[in-house]
């Protein structure tokens, strides 16, 4: 069972997952239906066995899943988990990077889904045993506006419909045993890796040129407080991940391609600014992002 308190707790969630908290609100706008079954998409019999897998923290077992495949195993994996995870808040995008598509066959950029109960309120302790094989990246989330960036070609389009940000660090599972070769199709049916991921308070993105540049010019510091020592990284979007608008841009290119669309209070995770770290109980993670030079700050601690 989960130890960590979900942002947003749902009535169907078991044991400590019940757990209810004010921070609910803020992402009722948010809020979507998971993505319909597409016509021809037909329900694989594995997908039992990686949803029992996924719920107990195990290893996954190797499928060496298609690309092609991979969407159509993820939507039946997701609904078999919507008991537990609640509703779609928001994407996240993955493999963005050169370096990241190279380690998975270069199949390019690609999209996965946020559920409410992934997100867990900030401030709360975190165990290290969220996953089967827990790693901790310093992610980023935009706040969509409104549906009109559906309709965006250009980053000044796309820009003028997001509202906010939030700092997100992203609790992902890399979810097979280590030195394990996996596929882009599995990374993809797995849901690009999502399991949790603690969210910060939303800052309003002033929409004026200084507010775009200062988006585009991103950064965040990350210090890990380890055995009375301190590691301190520094990213900046532009450099380490890519330009975060374009990075808006592909993931409302790639929803519509699936048939999804965009709308108010939508979260689009980024994706990392930094090399994931594996988290340690007594670690304490300070992660400080620039937005406009304006710092907004969050820390997770692990426990066992």
């Amino acid at each position: 069972m989960l130890s960590q308190r979900p942002l947003i707790a749902d009535g169907a969630m078991p044991g400590a997952l019940k757990l209810a908290t004010a921070a609910a609100i803020l992402l009722a706008g948010g809020c979507a239906s998971v993505p319909a079954e597409a016509p021809a998409c037909p329900r694989d019999p594995r997908v039992n066995e990686v949803a029992a897998d996924w719920r107990m923290k195990r290893p996954q077992q190797k499928t060496d899943m298609a690309l092609a495949d991979a969407p159509c195993f993820r939507r039946h994996l997701l609904r078999s988990l919507a008991a537990e995870l609640g509703p779609v808040v928001g994407y996240k995008v993955g493999l963005y990077t050169k370096a990241g598509q190279q380690n998975f066959g270069d199949p390019g950029p690609t999209i996965g889904v946020l559920h409410r109960n992934m997100l867990i309120e900030e401030g709360t302790p975190v165990s290290v045993r969220y996953g089967y094989s827990a790693i901790a990246e310093a992610d980023f989330i935009v706040v969509v506006k409104d549906n009109g960036i559906n309709a965006a070609t250009t980053r000044e389009e796309a820009f003028r419909h997001l509202r906010g940000y939030r700092p997100f660090v992203e609790l992902a599972d890399n979810n097979f045993v280590a030195g394990t070769k996996v596929t882009a199709g599995e990374l993809i049916a797995l849901n690009v890796n999502a399991r949790l991921g603690m969210v910060g308070r939303e800052v309003a993105l002033p929409q004026t040129a200084a507010g775009m540049e200062g988006l585009t010019n991103l950064s965040v510091r990350l210090t890990i407080e380890r055995s009375g020592t301190a590691e301190t990284s520094d990213g900046q979007a532009l450099k380490t991940l890519g330009d975060p608008l374009e990075i808006v841009l592909f993931a409302k290119n790639e929803l519509l391609r699936q048939g999804e669309r965009l709308k108010a209070g939508d979260l689009i995770s980024l994706g990392t600014l930094l090399p994931a770290k594996v988290p340690r109980a007594g670690d304490t993670m300070r992660m400080r992002y620039k937005v406009l030079g304006q710092p907004n700050d969050i820390a997770i601690s692990f426990v066992p």
